[in-house]
């Protein structure tokens, strides 16, 4: 009996290593599809970078990996590395990278930042640069992406002085 499981042990594991051995393995493909501004006020911007994984290969991945830099206005404000996610097989998959990017790091001080909206910028330039990290087995696939875009800056206040007179004022300060 012990021999006939060794010999179903050994078919098995023969007919397993057939299988993978037919498989071609082929690169997925990453696309950057948008980013979505979730948040925004005059201390920071919340943001989601979307991208979409297409794996073409039967096999899936439980720990795919991505790394990325985040650079806005020249100033680069994020660097991660070795974040996981999953990535099952012959699917396409969304990957949704959130960040959050606080202004004063950007523009040194709100002044500055004040300073940008008053001339009339409404946008920063972004780069967001990384690798996607896929391993099958022994065939390891990286894929790397850099994208440009801008991203708004927050909306200067409106005020509107249509009623004040010099008059107002000084009753308004005791003169």
């Amino acid at each position: 009996m012990s021999k006939l499981k060794i010999l179903l042990s050994g078919t098995v594991l023969l007919l397993i290593f057939s299988l993978f051995g037919c498989i071609e393995l082929k690169q997925p493909q990453v696309k950057y599809s948008n980013f979505n501004l979730t948040g925004i006020s005059f201390e920071k911007a919340n943001l989601v970078f979307n991208f979409t994984i297409n794996n073409p290969n039967p096999i899936g991945l439980d720990e795919a990996l991505y790394d990325y830099k985040l650079s806005i206005n020249g100033v680069q404000l994020l660097d991660a590395k070795d974040i996981k996610f999953k990535m099952p097989g012959s699917q396409v998959t969304t990957i949704n990278l959130p960040v959050e990017i606080k202004y004063e790091r950007v523009f040194t001080t709100v002044a500055k930042l004040l300073e940008s909206i008053a001339a009339g910028n409404k946008t920063v330039p972004f780069e967001l640069n990384g690798t996607f990290h896929f391993d099958f087995v022994a065939l390891p696939f990286n894929i790397p992406f850099n994208e440009k875009g801008q991203i708004p800056l927050p909306e200067a206040p409106k005020i509107e002085a249509s009623n004040l007179n010099i008059n107002s004022l000084q009753n308004l300060f005791g003169h």
